[in-house]
Parts: C-alpha cells; sequence; structure tokens
C-alpha cells in the first residue's frame, strides 16, 4: 500500500479499510438473428469475445463494476447478492441476511443461468449447469482508488461468475436509472454488458481485474 499524501478519512466511510464487495460478472457475447435469438459465440480473428456487466455511476461520471461497501450490518456475501438485486434487478427494500454464506452467493448467482439449463441439470444430477457457470474469488486486498487516503482506503474482494451457457440476465435487468435516478441504464443489452478490451473506461483500477478474468477464460 502507497502512500496517497492525503490526510483524514476523506469521502470514504471509515477510518482504515472500507470494504467493499465488486462482482465480474462476464459471458461471451453472442451472434443473434433478426429476431434476437443467440445463434452462438461471437468470433473475431477465431477468438471469442468476454462481455461484462457494468453499471453507470452518474456522480463519478464513469462504469464501474457492480459493488457495495460492507456496512456490517449484513454478511458480504449478503452485501453482493443484494446489490445486484437493488442496482440491476431495481428490487426495493431488499432484505439483507447475516446467514448468507458464501455457497449462498454462489447459488444466488447461479439462478441467471437459462431454465433449460438448470432443469437440464437436475435431470443430470447438476452436470450440465456445473459446466456452463462458474464463480471464483479473483482478488482480496487493498485496492487503489481516487478516494484513498494515508488514513482510508478501499479494501476489495471481487469475485467473477462466468456464464458459458444461455442466461436470464436480459430478462430479469431492468430500467434502474428511470426507477431510482441514480444509475442510468435503459432495457437494450448493450447498456449494461461492455466488451472487454484494454481500452475500456473503469472506474478506479477495477481494469487490471476485468482483463485478469478475461485472460483466465481465454485459457480455458
Amino acid at each position: 500500500m502507497g502512500r496517497t499524501g492525503l490526510r483524514g478519512r476523506g469521502n470514504l466511510l471509515r477510518w482504515g479499510p472500507n470494504h467493499v464487495m465488486y462482482a465480474i460478472v462476464s459471458r461471451w457475447r453472442q451472434v443473434v438473428n433478426s429476431t434476437g435469438t443467440p445463434q452462438g459465440p461471437l468470433l473475431i480473428n477465431g477468438k471469442k469475445v468476454l462481455e461484462i456487466l457494468v453499471v453507470y455511476n452518474e456522480r463519478l461520471k464513469e462504469d464501474s463494476l457492480p459493488g457495495a461497501f460492507v456496512s456490517g450490518r449484513t454478511s458480504k456475501f449478503s452485501v453482493m447478492c443484494e446489490m445486484f438485486m437493488r442496482d440491476l434487478m431495481g428490487e426495493k427494500d431488499v432484505p439483507g441476511s447475516n446467514q448468507l454464506d458464501e455457497d449462498d452467493m454462489i447459488q444466488f448467482y447461479r439462478q441467471f443461468l437459462s431454465r433449460e439449463l438448470l432443469l437440464s441439470s437436475l435431470l443430470n444430477r447438476g452436470t450440465t449447469a456445473d459446466s456452463k457457470f462458474s464463480s471464483s474469488l479473483i482478488y482480496r486486498g487493498y485496492m487503489d482508488d481516487r478516494f484513498n487516503t494515508d488514513n482510508a482506503w478501499i479494501d476489495a474482494e471481487i469475485w467473477n461468475f462466468h456464464y458459458n451457457g444461455k442466461d436470464k440476465f436480459d430478462k430479469k435487468i431492468v430500467d434502474v436509472g428511470l426507477m431510482k435516478g441514480k444509475i442510468f441504464s435503459l432495457f437494450q443489452n448493450d447498456k449494461h454488458w461492455r466488451e472487454v478490451s484494454v481500452l475500456m473506461q473503469l472506474a478506479s483500477s477495477q481494469l487490471h481485474h476485468v482483463l485478469e478474468v478475461a485472460k483466465m477464460h481465454n485459457r480455458s
């Protein structure tokens, strides 16, 4: 952790580490026909194109990974589910829980696989869905951020939830921007999904971790 030259707590909630949970929700960009039906992954120079879900931070005027501070009122795994339901699905008054654990969080994100894959998973004892969804802890620790000071800083935990088959996101994600006036987004798919590249504009040092996720999936 390097020194920033700034004293005090700044705009952060707490002195010392401020814990934040981030989700890198990824999938392969699809080629769709005139009716919007996916026809298979988009290939550029023979390689599939990874895309991730983002939210738009109106205050900072930039895209960001979905994320939220851990306040201590609920478990960090509950925070990861709460922020997704609130910021991308438009749910109001999302109840938190101190009882949610890592497995609960993974099951929450796994549910966004298509109904066909989940049903096939039940019939085949999980093998189908397990090959189409993966979750992994990408990073845990200090994170460079414009709001860090010498006395208060972001301590992040970043998870990747990857979908290698049909998903239900485009039916679940709603126009949160118009509902809440905080995150600008429309029903159109491309307003939420961004193709991963070194030219992406993301808040703070998030891009580094997104590119690491892209390397990981391109190797698999």
